[in-house]
Parts: C-alpha cells; structure tokens; sequence
C-alpha cells in the first residue's frame, strides 16, 4: 500500500518492523522498490531475501524484470531474463510481456523473433 503511494521508506520500516517474512511480503516490498525505480535496492533486497534462505518465485523475477523496463533498463531486462533461466525459471507471458517490450525499444529484431518462437513452443497467451 505504501509503496504504490511513492512512500517507500515507510512500506520499508513497515517490512522491517515484521517477525515474519514469507515470500508474498519479500515479493511486495521488492515490487515497490522496482515499481518506483529503486532498482539496486530492489537488488539489494532479493539478495537480502536469498540470504535469509527464502527463494524467489516468478513472481519476484517478474517484478524486477517489469521494474528495469519500466525505467528504461533495456539491456538489464535481457540480463535478468538469463539470469532467471540460469537459477531454473522458465518465463511466463508476465515475463514474456517485458522483454518483448525491451527488445522492442532495443530494436532486436532477432531477439524478438527468438521470443515469438519461444512462445510459440510453449503455447503462451
């Protein structure tokens, strides 16, 4: 709630103020973060969230793969995509979406076919 009103430093000390973290409050607090252009912190905090051996989902790797496109990481869309796939994460149309987007205003036009045909493969809306 208080990161989509651009108060990120209170959802922060919200987050903080919590016993228990599970991946719903992980993947929220990174959401905000990323949403609001506060991209090494929204590395940061996966980091943070890694070591305290709670794993990301799709979910917290489209996050930050929404957030770098977003605020014009391009490049850092494609790297995020390989760095998902690497820790064993197929892409979903959520994530699909923001490359496709990024490659586009890249103006990779193999790339983006290399992506029509991945989502061809596996039949994603």
């Amino acid at each position: 709630m208080y990161s989509k009103n651009n108060k990120i430093e209170l959802a922060r000390t919200v987050f903080d103020s919590m016993e228990n973290f599970n991946l719903s409050s992980w993947n929220s607090i990174i959401s905000g973060y990323a949403a609001l252009g506060y991209l090494d912190g929204a590395w940061d905090l996966f980091h943070e969230m890694e070591s305290s051996n709670v794993k990301p989902d799709i979910v917290t790797w489209n996050c930050l793969l929404s957030g770098h496109f977003l605020h014009k990481s391009y490049k850092e869309v494609l790297t995020i995509l390989w760095r998902m796939q690497v820790a064993g994460f197929k892409p979903n149309s959520s994530s699909i979406t923001s490359v496709l987007q990024a490659v586009s205003e890249l103006g990779f036009l193999k790339i983006g076919k290399e992506i029509h045909g991945y989502v061809i493969r596996n039949r994603l809306d």
